[in-house]
């Protein structure tokens, strides 16, 4: 049987819930070392590495501009706001555990880093000059 870490051992997997700042990150490392991107939001399971914290996340939701035209079409905008962080903060914690329980590093985003901070963290991660 092949040893799957070994064997993707060439690949670089950024993975998290929304509002992590993977997407950013990645696309960073792509323009500096022309790395191949696959993107696989849509596989959200798969996803392994930067977790926000619940009130960075819910702080950083509410600024998006279309999340307005997403709630008002419910009858309580606030309630399905909450409902949908608290799916995403419990998405967010089971990717921390998965990630966890198979060695792999986590950044806990909170706001605390800006974006470059937790990039040039991935880099020092990654073993990237």
């Amino acid at each position: 049987m092949l040893d799957l870490k070994q064997e993707l051992s060439h690949v670089y997997w950024i993975g998290g819930s929304p509002c992590a700042g993977k997407t950013t990150i990645a696309r960073r490392l792509v323009n500096e070392y022309d790395f191949t991107y696959y993107k696989c939001d849509d596989c959200y399971e798969d996803h392994m590495s930067s977790v926000p914290t619940p009130e960075f996340q819910v702080r950083h939701y509410s600024k998006r501009e279309w999340i307005h035209d997403i709630l008002n079409q419910y009858d309580n905008p606030e309630l399905a706001f909450s409902n949908w962080m608290n799916r995403d903060i419990g998405f967010a914690q089971k990717i921390s555990g998965n990630a966890e329980q198979l060695g792999f590093m986590t950044i806990k985003v909170d706001g605390s880093k800006t974006i470059d901070q937790n990039y040039k963290f991935v880099k020092n991660q990654f073993k990237l000059k």
